[in-house]
């Protein structure tokens, strides 16, 4: 009688976030497992085989998020995997429901929990027990930041399962010019359009700060997350007509460098429930100022030399902090920028990453030897 065959399939409900990274993974899983499938929503070019996770991405309400969990049963019967890793929240929870039924071992790796982060919170007692209880399914919990981590380790259950990770990693660019900033008149958001990243705090700000200098510009990038609330889409719609301010939709991976590359400052404000914004880790690496908000994963993925580098979910906390670094010299910036391209390049770096889930899946036997 033959061994059956192990087939491992990574989830996300996006195939443009963080791909390279998950799709790296992959490649060192293939090593270990007869199939290995990335499932996203959509298909890209790359290395690694994939299925098609259509609309996973989209928020909607019940009817749209049962055809979302059906779609999912079926890749599952398609499929037959032996073992799944899931990210994000909603593959999270829905890989973990279905675990039971269909028999694979299953890791979870928590980055953030989305837009009902506010919700889970230890406070919360019932949600909190529904969320723990759903996963525990898992075989391996993987976490980004302290918030998450202490929210699993708060039950016992998961104690001997979690692993905590400092994100999935980055790959620096071998040769590639650092360009620091001399001002922060070049700001850049990018990241999925929604009002908990703090879009339209961000845009009142800048309204305000252009007319004072005239210089200031504004770049978005991101899939726009309002279509579903009409007036917010509308509301977005209206203040991107500024003549300084280039809305440019979904980016592929060379403009969404050329974006970086060109910026001076990249400004996440997010109360959104974030894991690690590779957004962050990226524009540090790249020489980039960053501001963001004091949510567990924007503000640990402020390297050391711009711990200070936060705003509150206002207009007037982001325009105070541009004011502030606007105020420092060209040295200065140039110190802080480099020191924390240095300090991400070692703590976030891809390989190390990969190295520590390969080694934790191997401790627990997840893959067959």
């Amino acid at each position: 009688m033959s061994e059956k065959k192990t087939k491992c399939l990574i989830i996300s409900t996006s195939n443009l976030q963080n791909v390279r990274i998950r799709c790296s993974l992959a490649l060192r899983l293939k090593e270990r497992f007869d199939e290995t499938v990335f499932c996203g929503d959509g298909l890209f070019d790359g290395p690694i085989s994939q299925i098609s996770w259509k609309g996973a991405s989209k928020n909607g309400g019940f009817l749209n998020e049962l055809r979302i969990l059906l779609r999912l049963v079926r890749i599952f019967f398609r499929f037959n995997p032996t073992h799944v890793i899931a990210y994000a929240p909603k593959p999270n929870i829905y890989c973990s429901l279905l675990a039971g039924f269909f028999g694979y071992k299953l890791v979870l790796v928590i980055s953030g929990f989305g837009r009902n982060g506010h919700l889970i919170k230890p406070e919360n007692r019932i949600i909190k027990k529904i969320v723990l209880n759903i996963c525990r399914r898992a075989d391996v919990v993987f976490t980004m930041n302290s918030s998450d981590h202490q929210f699993f380790m708060s039950d016992t259950f998961y104690r001997s399962r979690l692993v905590r990770i400092p994100s999935e990693g980055i790959t620096p660019s071998d040769g590639e010019e650092l360009r620091f900033p001399s001002s922060v008149r070049k700001i850049l958001y990018l990241s999925r359009v929604m009002e908990e990243k703090g879009i339209f705090v961000l845009l009142a700000a800048f309204w305000r700060l252009h007319k004072s200098d005239e210089r200031f510009t504004l770049d978005i990038a991101g899939e726009n997350g309002l279509v579903v609330d009409k007036e917010q889409s509308a509301e977005f719609d209206r203040l991107v007509t500024h003549p300084a301010i280039r809305y440019h939709g979904v980016v592929d991976e060379d403009k969404k460098n050329s974006l970086i590359q060109s910026t001076d400052v990249v400004v996440l404000v997010s109360r959104y429930g974030e894991g690690l914004p590779m957004i962050l880790l990226e524009a540090q690496l790249r020489g980039k100022l960053v501001i963001t908000s004091s949510q567990p994963g924007c503000r640990e993925a402020l390297a050391s030399s711009l711990s200070r580098c936060t705003a509150e979910f206002t207009a007037e906390s982001i325009i105070a902090q541009l004011r502030w670094l606007g105020d420092l010299s060209t040295t200065d910036l140039r110190d802080m920028t480099k020191r924390a391209s240095q300090e991400i390049r070692l703590k976030h770096d891809k390989n190390s990453v990969n190295d520590l889930i390969l080694e934790r899946l191997s401790e627990e036997s997840f893959v067959l030897e």
